[in-house]
């Protein structure tokens, strides 16, 4: 972490789940389309509009029959239960601290990679 110790982020940060892809096994027992993994990215956004994501993938454990949900039934919410289930509040609490000191990193930017002058376009000038 250099030099962020002057900065703060300004008001709270807001976290957003988003569950891009989901793997599933299309037949397992008389079961069909089972959700068996998650991909899963969480965007925090400061008040100051700085953002930061992080992302992964999880592997769900067998479906319990009695609890199964159809595929055609599943929504977001479900989703996001069965992927802060298997993270755990823990590593959860890791990520967003991560993506908080990656906010703050960026408000302190101090030095960057350009290209040269004669590389540049109109839209980098």
């Amino acid at each position: 972490m250099d030099n962020i110790d002057n900065t703060t982020i300004s008001g709270e940060v807001n976290y957003v789940w988003a569950f891009p892809l989901l793997k599933i096994k299309y037949q397992e027992g008389e079961l069909e389309d089972v959700v068996t993994g998650v991909d899963w990215l969480l965007t925090a956004k400061d008040s100051d509009g700085y953002i930061a994501n992080q992302s992964g993938t999880i592997t769900l454990e067998g479906p319990v029959p009695e609890k199964f949900i159809p595929f055609s039934d599943i929504n977001e919410k479900i989703v996001e239960s069965w992927a802060t289930n298997a993270l755990g509040q823990t590593y959860i609490n890791k990520v967003k601290t991560s993506l908080k000191t990656q906010i703050l990193n960026n408000k302190n930017i101090t030095e960057t990679n350009i290209a040269p002058p004669w590389n540049r376009t109109e839209e980098q000038s």
